[in-house]
């Protein structure tokens, strides 16, 4: 009787290398592909959340008539006494992102606060309201962006902060508030005024925001005109790279005082300036612009559209406004921006 040969079970080695070889060519392929799908989706996101903070200042001005100041003390006109005034240096304020709450759905949040009653720092010390403060707030957050929920190192004092650097994690009124991706566009030069003798100065950019206790500023101020103006820009929590750098982000909420006598230092929490090169990796270039967008950042403009800016815009950091992306972050300089 003849016997059938038996049946062939699976695969051999080689089929099996062949296979696996053929699976992970395709994944190699692929993979890439998917991770720019995913990036093209959160810069997307990034974008429409830069609108809607534009969009946001634009009802502001609607109702006050002027753009909300980069950073605000708090309550009550200058007294120039007590622990928790403007001119102890130590104090924190309320930044732009605040004065916008209620236009970018966060009314609850901005009444909780008692934005413009209530000190930033009195809210920081009371737990319901500190709650409040480090909770995160979507519309304020690039997806792309890898910063912690509250900002670990931008911290913010509870009244007074008790060391020289208010930032401090090892400062026991130093706490951490809901971490921001965007800043505001401070400008690319400064003037400095000093307000009392006590020490108290008016930190005034050329961007479209000033560092005015009082907002005064109008869209009709900004002589370049809003469609050749940045409104805001991204500044992420780290840059990786060549170089590993850490801009630390931004703030919601606001900044601290220590500005009052080193002006230009703290306020960093919610502005950035136009003379520092975009993902620039060094220690200096914390007050810039940075996002992980490949090869550069997203900009909202004052007309509320939404450009990216290479980061290898032309840049001259002088002490004039003489290149393109001086240009683009100051209101006034009466110079043809160009095409970039």
């Amino acid at each position: 009787m003849q016997t059938r040969p038996h049946s062939r079970q699976g695969f051999t080695l080689i089929e099996l290398l062949v296979v696996i070889a053929i699976i992970a060519t395709l994944v190699a392929i692929l993979l890439p592909a998917v991770q720019q799908a995913r990036e093209a989706a959160r810069r997307s996101t990034c974008k429409n959340n830069l609108k809607q903070l534009g969009l946001a200042v634009h009802n502001y001005h609607d109702v006050y008539n002027c753009i909300p100041s980069a950073y605000f003390a708090g309550d009550v006109p200058y007294t120039g006494s007590g622990s928790d005034n403007e001119a102890d240096g130590k104090d924190c304020r309320y930044g732009w992102g605040a004065m916008i709450l209620p236009y970018v759905e966060q009314s609850a949040a901005y009444d909780a606060m008692q934005v413009g009653n209530v000190r930033l720092s009195a809210n920081l010390a009371n737990a319901t309201t500190r709650a409040i403060a480090q909770t995160p707030i979507a519309v304020f957050r690039c997806p792309s962006d890898t910063a912690p929920p509250t900002n670990e190192i931008k911290r913010l004092p509870m009244g007074q902060c008790t060391g020289v650097d208010c930032n401090s994690p090892t400062d026991p009124n130093a706490i951490p508030t809901a971490a921001s991706s965007y800043v505001a566009n401070w400008g690319s030069t400064s003037t400095i005024t000093r307000v009392n003798p006590n020490g108290f100065f008016n930190h005034t950019r050329d961007g479209i925001w000033g560092g005015q206790r009082i907002p005064t500023l109008r869209f009709v101020d900004i002589m370049d005109g809003l469609s050749n103006t940045a409104m805001f820009g991204e500044r992420i929590y780290e840059l990786t790279g060549p170089v590993k750098y850490t801009p630390h982000g931004s703030n919601v909420w606001g900044g601290h005082g220590n500005d009052e006598n080193s002006p230009g230092r703290s306020f960093g929490h919610v502005v950035a300036v136009g003379g520092q090169v975009i993902n620039c990796a060094v220690t200096g270039c914390a007050r810039g612009f940075s996002s992980l967008h490949d090869g550069g950042t997203q900009f909202v403009l004052g007309d509320g559209s939404v450009r990216f800016v290479g980061e290898n815009i032309d840049l001259n950091n002088d002490t004039a406004v003489n290149s393109t992306f001086e240009r683009f972050t100051n209101r006034n300089d009466g110079q043809v921006l160009g095409e970039f």
